[in-house]
């Protein structure tokens, strides 16, 4: 959403509070306020997250002794104006929280919201915010596999072929690090998805080999893949020795 529409936006809710809202005041806005009873308070930090398959809001409220309710008015270019179920401070997620949950909302949108937290007391304080709610991204996978390739009792061949997949995107290039004797390398970005490998007498100890996929949106896999060589008597496993 560009800044002209964006503003747009904003105005037109801001126009429609009055519609929309209980009296009220805003928590940094404390001179408005009646003294009695005290309005409850949003604070300022709304925090706007997404799971696979909705998207919520978190508020901080303080309900300074009353039964509080929160709810959001929210939209964006496409759909202006939507309002979130009422729910309850306190309601499971800690005595000044609450969690709201935007109904038939789209990810990758730049949403604007203005929360209200009502009291018992017929009191309210308002906040007003903007996000750009993001689609989750889960993370890609990898696998790696290896064979011989010739060698000898002085140093061995093999080849290495390693494999990316990604649930809801692509994958993008693949980071690869090499660690010889407890020595660790840098992760170096490649896009092919094969490699040999000749190695003799510079092992000592071990050397190893690992391989993590990276997705279009820049997540890597957490638990790269990789294949450990063992100089003794040449052996492939997936696990170094222990440090001596």
């Amino acid at each position: 959403m560009n800044p002209r529409t964006l503003q747009t936006l904003r105005r037109l809710l801001i126009s429609l509070l009055p519609l929309l809202l209980l009296p009220g005041c805003s928590c940094d806005d404390s001179s408005t306020c009646p003294e009695q009873p005290e309005p409850p308070c949003i604070f300022p930090g709304m925090v706007v997250h997404a799971d696979s398959s909705a998207i919520f809001v978190d508020l901080h409220v303080d309900p300074r002794g009353h039964h509080t309710l929160c709810d959001c008015v929210y939209g964006t270019a496409q759909s202006l104006l939507q309002t979130t179920a009422p729910v309850y401070v306190g309601d499971g997620y800690g005595p000044r929280a609450a969690r709201l949950l935007l109904s038939d909302a789209d990810f990758d949108q730049q949403y604007l919201f203005q929360c209200r937290a009502f009291s018992d007391a017929g009191t309210t304080s308002t906040l007003i915010d903007s996000f750009f709610v993001e689609s989750p991204n889960e993370l890609p996978q990898t696998t790696l596999s290896y064979s011989p390739d010739g060698g000898d009792t002085t140093g061995v061949r093999f080849r290495l072929n390693w494999f990316g997949w990604d649930p809801d995107g692509w994958i993008d290039h693949f980071d690869t690090r090499i660690e010889v004797d407890f020595v660790p390398g840098e992760w170096v970005s490649v896009v092919n998805t094969d490699t040999v490998f000749v190695l003799g007498p510079e092992v000592s100890v071990y050397w190893m080999f690992a391989v993590r996929a990276v997705d279009n949106r820049g997540a890597a896999d957490p638990t790269p893949e990789t294949v450990v060589l063992i100089p003794d008597e040449w052996q492939i496993g997936d696990s170094r020795p222990p440090r001596p």
